[in-house]
């Protein structure tokens, strides 16, 4: 569901705006999160590069859910993103628990590797574990797959930068050139340390640009390095950016990553206070707050989940506008289906609706039997739209337990 929108192209050097309404998303306590494998979000990172389109992504962990939970403007640059996959063994646990179909973990630094080696694992005689599944860039024309990846590297620790984009390049050299390469890196820039604003000169974007990257790596630390990307997203012309950083120090070699076995048991964490001590504290004082998030937010849940009545109604929405605002009565049972359906089609076109209009939304669940974590994402997709087009976004009528249920996970609009 990564189609794009038919708009015209926005005022970023051309690059076209994605549909939001039509991501497959969940909202996960507090965060959207879509439900893409690592393939898959490979193959639409390739897609957006190659139409030129706008595609900033976000790989929350649990460091990224807590900071979500107690900061709005971290939650809403997770909101803003134009894909958020599930870095962290955590979150797809606990969507598992909630229903959610987030069927694997999607790491940055694994997402990273697929675009750098992933369509070389499809040349000579090894055959595919299933020979009737579409290999991910099936539908990518051969030249365009062969046509390397072009990379940025912005931060890191002294010196990484620099030595990534080295051996990004001469593992190219040393390559046998009849594959092709995947990545080519063309160029780097270490900021030292500063604000968001002293990061942002007129000369480093310049800087950046001129190199016309594809996808541009950030490494700042992971709020400062969010907040850069927001900031200067709309000035730079790569279509792909994204905050990895952790990729920029394993490419460089200064951190060894987990073994895959490690890495799949649970257990990557331990691996990197191992090769970084000082990572310790973040992760205990992450897992005390997780703590607190699973007791206020997904215990609820579990203990007294929302039913769906068994004669439900498929979704409605009935749309009454004023000069000033906008009112979506919506009915029946807001919520995804079964796997293969998609009963939410009538709420992501009535949103797409709403939006263009430019005027104050308001909700009204009156007639509302059921809402799923799907709903809530589209819902989620609604305040993004209307937050950028500085519109409010309201509740009108609503049942106290469907209150409850927005508000455990992190959505709480303005009643009316």
């Amino acid at each position: 569901m990564d189609n794009i929108s038919s708009s015209p192209p926005d005022q970023n050097h051309g690059l076209k705006t994605r549909d939001d309404f039509a991501r497959d998303v969940y909202c996960l306590l507090g965060i959207p999160i879509d439900a893409v494998t690592l393939n898959r979000a490979g193959t639409m990172i390739k897609t957006a590069i190659r139409n030129k389109e706008r595609l900033s992504f976000v790989t929350p962990n649990v460091n990224w859910l807590v900071n979500a939970s107690k900061n709005p403007i971290a939650r809403q640059q997770i909101i803003d993103a134009d894909l958020s996959v599930a870095d962290g063994a955590p979150l797809v646990k606990m969507a598992k628990w909630l229903n959610i179909p987030i069927t694997e973990r999607v790491a940055g630094s694994d997402l990273f590797e697929t675009l750098r080696k992933g369509n070389r694992k499809r040349k000579g005689n090894r055959k595919s574990e299933n020979p009737t599944t579409p290999t991910p860039d099936e539908h990518i024309p051969r030249e365009e797959i062969l046509t390397p990846l072009k990379i940025y590297f912005f931060g890191g620790r002294e010196g990484s930068a620099k030595k990534a984009y080295e051996v990004i390049n001469q593992t190219n050299a040393l390559d046998d050139h009849t594959q092709g390469s995947l990545m080519e890196a063309v160029g780097w820039h270490n900021p030292g340390f500063g604000d968001v604003q002293q990061m942002s000169t007129p000369q480093i974007i310049t800087k950046i640009n001129n190199a016309k990257p594809d996808f541009i790596i950030v490494a700042l630390g992971a709020a400062k390095g969010q907040d850069w990307i927001d900031h200067n997203k709309a000035a730079l012309n790569a279509p792909a950016i994204s905050h990895l950083g952790a990729v920029v120090d394993f490419t460089a070699g200064n951190i060894e990553r987990a073994p895959e076995g490690v890495a799949k048991a649970g257990f990557e964490w331990l691996w990197r206070i191992k090769a970084d001590p000082g990572l310790w504290k973040r992760y205990a004082k992450d897992a005390f707050s997780l703590f607190f998030i699973m007791t206020r937010c997904l215990l609820p849940q579990l203990i007294r989940p929302l039913k769906r009545p068994l004669n439900a109604r498929l979704p409605n929405v009935t749309l009454t506008q004023t000069p000033k605002h906008i009112i979506l009565h919506l009915s029946g049972s807001l919520d995804a289906g079964n796997l293969g359906t998609d009963n939410l089609n009538p709420i992501r076109n009535s949103f797409r609706e709403a939006v263009l209009e430019k005027k104050d939304i308001c909700l009204d669940f009156h007639d509302t039997e059921y809402m799923d974590h799907a709903f809530l994402g589209l819902c989620q997709m609604l305040m993004k739209h209307q937050g950028q087009a500085d519109k409010a976004l309201r509740i009108g009528k609503i049942s106290p337990k469907f209150l409850k249920f927005m508000r455990v996970n992190g959505i709480t609009l303005e009643l009316v």
